[in-house]
């Protein structure tokens, strides 16, 4: 039943689309990341991804 809906589902050019945009958008990032210079590079490395604020916190105490 799934590939007979999917088979009569009329998408036209959306798959090829959707594959070029991703592979453009793939290339552009590469792109960009191998043009950054040293100095873009060693500033985005000391980011402090792991000390995120956090969202909701867990404690029932903290809601009062």
């Amino acid at each position: 039943m799934h590939k007979d809906v999917l088979r009569l589902l009329d998408v036209g050019m959306l798959p090829q689309v959707g594959l070029v945009a991703f592979v453009v958008v793939f290339f552009a990032i590469l792109v960009y990341t191998f043009t950054l210079s040293r100095a873009d590079v060693a500033e985005r490395s000391d980011l402090p991804f792991d000390e995120a604020v956090p969202v909701r916190s867990s404690d029932p105490s903290s809601l009062q």
